[in-house]
């Protein structure tokens, strides 16, 4: 790309990912410094700091929004690091937040080094929630290796600059994972990684067909090939392999069923015909600006936002945690307090399966205060998913009232 596009394509697609995640702030400087080592001998200073601002400007909406409606620009991850106040979040949702343990083991050296190999050994168990992860996952410690290596010998060692920064990318991407060893939280960075795998495959390669015999070549193609399938070796934790059975399985039923999305998630996603209903009914009804509570258990819930742009709510920490409304069913007299402050239009439930009596009485009780609350009892084609709206909404024609 020529040096003017290339800049300004950098500075877009650097502020888009910082801003589309508010724990993402922390890779600002990088993608600054980044921008300015891509634009010194490209621009002049005075464009390289227009596309500096501009960077930062467009990273912001965020904590613009947050600023405006909390009056608290700080992503709260960062505020419950530093023991800051959180107008929305508490010091107790930090237990659900962080999950590497104790905070003394983000301060032991031995267990910050050994993360990635319990990450890869404990895959699916405590404090590791999230299965699926490969072997590739090992090399975390590779591009550091190699910076380390590249520095005691720069005389000997001819490195292209674009690895060096790539090297430098994955491991300055990687720091925020070490205080969150949540599997989902590498996503933000593991691509990168293995592109810096890939490169080195590539190299590898390349090197052998120009100066190695092609016998030699032969030879290091298929311990590439060998080493390739090594890397995407899951776990081998239960937890794993029975994540990559189960992925393959469904894999498998959706090519069976000709790629019909609309019949794999009836048949497959419990309280996915709930929430086709919910959606229907609210979205005849103008509710699409009031909020739907789905219980613990139930997996559609971004289908509301992506369907009909409506809000679900309900999970372990933050304004809508399960366990203000658990207090005030089981310890009050209701949770009117609780479904007026969120603007509660709906709630699906699952109903007691009848093997944990904690959730038995529960459910009991929760179902009585909904009514008490002038919430109707409907069922869909999923009799085992319970649907309460308010009592000014009139259901869509797929619902069945409950007496």
């Amino acid at each position: 790309m020529s040096h003017r596009l290339f800049a300004r394509e950098l500075a877009v697609i650097a502020a888009f990912c910082v801003g589309t995640k508010l724990t993402l702030i922390g890779h600002l400087p990088f993608f600054v410094v980044s921008l300015l080592l891509a634009s010194a001998t490209r621009l002049l200073r005075r464009e390289t700091a227009l596309l500096v601002f501009a960077l930062v400007g467009l990273s912001l909406p965020w904590y613009i929004r947050n600023l405006s409606e909390a009056h608290d620009p700080t992503p709260p991850l960062f505020n419950l690091l530093f023991d800051h106040p959180d107008p929305i979040f508490t010091q107790a949702d930090a237990a659900w937040i962080y999950l590497t343990g104790n905070e003394s083991d983000l301060k032991n050296p031995l267990r910050l080094l050994s993360l990635p190999f319990q990450y890869f050994i404990g895959s699916g168990q405590p404090f590791f929630g999230h299965d699926g992860v490969s072997a590739a996952f090992l090399l975390l410690y590779a591009p550091v290796v190699f910076l380390l290596v590249l520095l005691c010998c720069q005389k000997w060692c001819h490195v292209p600059e674009r690895f060096v920064y790539l090297s430098v990318a994955v491991t300055y991407l990687a720091v925020p994972w070490f205080y969150n060893a949540d599997g989902r939280h590498a996503l933000h960075w593991y691509p990168v990684l293995v592109a810096w795998i890939g490169v080195v495959i590539s190299f590898i390669c390349l090197r052998a067909d120009r100066h190695w015999g092609s016998r030699m070549a032969t030879w290091i193609r298929i311990a590439t090939a060998a080493f390739c399938c090594v890397l995407i070796v899951p776990s081998p934790t239960h937890a794993s392999v029975e994540f990559y059975r189960k992925y393959y399985l469904a894999t498998s039923e959706f090519a069976d069923l000709g790629g019909d999305r609309k019949r794999y998630l009836e048949k497959n996603v419990r309280g996915y015909q709930a929430v086709e209903a919910v959606i229907k009914t609210l979205v005849s009804e103008h509710k699409q600006q009031t909020h739907v509570l789905t219980m613990e258990g139930l997996n559609p819930r971004f289908y509301f936002r992506k369907n009909a742009n409506i809000i679900s709510v309900g999970d372990w920490f933050g304004p809508a945690r399960y366990w203000d409304l658990y207090a005030e069913v089981t310890q009050g007299e209701g949770c009117l307090s609780y479904v007026t402050r969120l603007d509660i239009s709906a709630v699906i439930s699952q109903t007691p399966p009848g093997r944990r009596p904690w959730w038995d009485r529960f459910y009991a009780r929760l179902r009585t205060r909904l009514r008490d609350c002038n919430y109707i009892e409907y069922r869909c084609g999923e009799q085992k998913i319970a649907i309460f709206l308010k009592s000014d909404i009139k259901p869509h024609g797929s619902l069945q009232r409950v007496p």
